[in-house]
């Protein structure tokens, strides 16, 4: 069988997970807001919606899209390798959701047994063409945000994950940097744009009264 990505490490992938890594405590102080005396101050109003914009949705999604980039680059490794791909596959996953279930007895609400299960169902979309993933993915994302569905964002980020996985777009990053480069550009103002616009219509208020009654 002809290799469909190189065994060597992709360092730009490890660079974006270590990135990714740093903003997930980050993220956990979202949670466990709850548990903290609030003072309803703007200060604290401010703290909340930076971590919100800045953080949670930012390397919430990074990390669920490099979730997708890692199945598609163990399942080609592994179809070079073995005649039992998919079988490795649901066996790592099985332990990921093993894993997950018993952290979830210490720390409720974590993340690791919802990614195991996504990455299950997302075993389904290895064999579709990439076109048909990217467009899943692209449109999963947007009804998502749309419908404010946020625990199932992760599925839709995973597949377009995977999707770049088929375009083998990371191990040919430095081939092509001049048009990731144009493409940075491009995406740095229209976030900032955006980034500026949820600023503004956040709540003055925050999330305050949602906190103080235990509903965040």
């Amino acid at each position: 069988m002809k290799p469909i990505i190189t065994a060597e490490r992709i360092h730009i992938l490890d660079l974006i997970r270590g990135f990714a890594l740093i903003g997930l405590p980050f993220v956990n102080v979202l949670m466990l807001w709850r548990n903290v005396n609030l003072t309803g101050a703007q200060a604290d109003i401010w703290i909340q919606r930076f971590l919100y914009i800045f953080v949670e949705g930012r390397f919430y999604a990074i990390f669920s899209l490099l979730f997708g980039v890692g199945f598609w680059i163990f399942l080609s490794r592994a179809e070079e390798k073995d005649d039992r791909p998919y079988v490795l596959f649901i066996r790592r996953m099985v332990i990921l959701l093993g894993a997950g279930l018993l952290h979830s007895l210490i720390n409720p609400g974590e993340a690791l047994a919802v990614y195991a299960i996504f990455g299950l169902l997302v075993l389904l979309f290895y064999r579709a063409p990439k076109q048909v993933n990217v467009i899943l993915g692209i449109v999963g994302i947007v009804a998502g945000s749309v419908l404010t569905v946020k625990v199932l964002l992760p599925l839709p980020l995973i597949v377009l994950g995977l999707a770049l996985g088929q375009y083998q777009v990371f191990p040919k990053i430095a081939k092509y940097k001049k048009i990731w480069i144009a493409a940075a550009a491009v995406s740095f103002f229209a976030i900032g744009v955006l980034t500026f616009f949820l600023w503004q219509k956040a709540p003055d208020a925050g999330l305050y009264s949602y906190v103080k009654g235990g509903c965040l």
